[in-house]
């Protein structure tokens, strides 16, 4: 379970995150954490369908990809992604990129974030930070819909593709989360 001062790293998207405030310390209000991102980390393309969610530079520079643009932001400087907007990020700058990300509301965001570093440290994870298995990448998927889906694609398509992948996962013994991840009890 996250909890303020927590660190949790994805050694596939070269990020480390610090856990500021949590979903628990807030009420569910916002998720605020630091990444520290290495030259060559990333951040796929993604949206929030109902999050907001807000970047602050603190050192270095990252690489924006939204709103159909490209932009860079450098210490100091800030952007906010509203629901719905398809974004990525990079460090291409040659050097760590540490920078603060506040989501609201908080949602699972940190479960799901302990469950993909969790596997990524694993050697579960393909070269894009997303689980190798199916069956896996469907039940986290549908588990975490409400935090982060692909852009371009209809949530009702999306849930309608992913749950019998879902309910096989399950069946077959896969779960959204599990306690080595971070979360207190192993049940889907």
């Amino acid at each position: 379970m996250a909890y303020a001062g927590g660190i949790i790293e994805d050694p596939i998207t070269k990020q480390r995150i610090t856990f500021i405030k949590t979903a628990r310390d807030t009420y569910g209000e916002l998720l605020r954490f630091e990444v520290r991102m290495a030259s060559g980390g990333f951040i796929h393309r993604h949206m929030h369908p109902v999050q907001q969610e807000r970047v602050e530079v603190v050192s270095g520079t990252l690489r924006f990809r939204i709103k159909g643009g490209e932009r860079s932001l450098a210490s100091g400087e800030t952007l906010v992604v509203n629901p719905q907007e398809a974004h990525e990020w990079h460090n291409e700058c040659g050097e760590d990129a540490v920078f603060i990300v506040e989501v609201s509301p908080a949602l699972k965001t940190e479960r799901g974030l302990e469950i993909i570093f969790g596997l990524a440290k694993e050697g579960k994870t393909n070269q894009n930070g997303r689980p190798k298995n199916v069956l896996q990448r469907g039940i986290i998927a549908y588990d975490f819909m409400n935090e982060v889906a692909l852009p371009g694609i209809p949530l009702v398509v999306q849930k309608a593709v992913v749950a019998p992948l879902a309910a096989l996962g399950q069946l077959l013994g896969y779960r959204p989360h599990y306690s080595r991840h971070g979360d207190d009890d192993e049940a889907p």
